[in-house]
């Protein structure tokens, strides 16, 4: 059975820092880029340190589709987007939304992941608020689209995983599912 999960992340990043196949050293340059790259913030306040490798590459797959399609996130969302009057703490607005569960089928209609099923991460992420998981906000997805696409080092780090999940599911034995190609 394919390990899709975080524990394929930690697989998958042991095997890139291992010296020499020893999964008990690890190489301390690559550690330490790592590490700087999920300690930085990028763009205009979306703080990518706190999304997941696996969240990464589903918002590089969804900008790639949206670039090499020549589609807006908006055509793309279609009619599952509606606008609501939100409060969140002492803030109170209207604002556009869309159920976590349609996003997430939507991706997984063109490829991107392998079933409609949420990933936890990425819907914290992209949520109105914590306590709102199951509501996505469109602008906030909209930015995550616009800085990975502007954000050359995020688009490295998420290939680069991709890459290692690649070939971690090829030497599982498991079938390609990560046919995605990246220009």
């Amino acid at each position: 059975m394919c390990i899709r999960d975080r524990y394929m992340g930690y697989a998958c990043l042991i095997k890139i820092l291992a010296v020499n196949d020893d999964e008990k050293l690890i190489k301390f340059e690559y550690l330490t880029e790592i590490l700087n790259d999920y300690t930085q913030e990028f763009g205009d306040g979306l703080d990518f340190s706190s999304i997941d490798d696996i969240s990464l590459v589903i918002i590089l797959m969804l900008s790639e589709h949206l670039v090499k399609e020549e589609k807006s996130l908006e055509s793309f969302l279609g009619d599952k987007v509606y606008t609501q009057s939100v409060q969140i703490d002492s803030h109170r607005g209207s604002t556009e939304l869309i159920d976590s569960k349609d996003f997430f089928k939507l991706i997984e209609g063109i490829g991107v992941t392998f079933e409609d099923k949420e990933h936890e991460n990425l819907k914290e992420f992209l949520a109105i608020d914590i306590s709102y998981k199951d509501k996505l906000s469109v602008p906030k997805i909209e930015r995550a689209v616009n800085e990975f696409i502007k954000n050359e080092s995020l688009q490295k780090k998420a290939v680069k995983y991709y890459e290692a999940m690649v070939k971690a599911s090829k030497e599982e034995g498991c079938h390609d599912y990560y046919k995605y190609t990246f220009a």
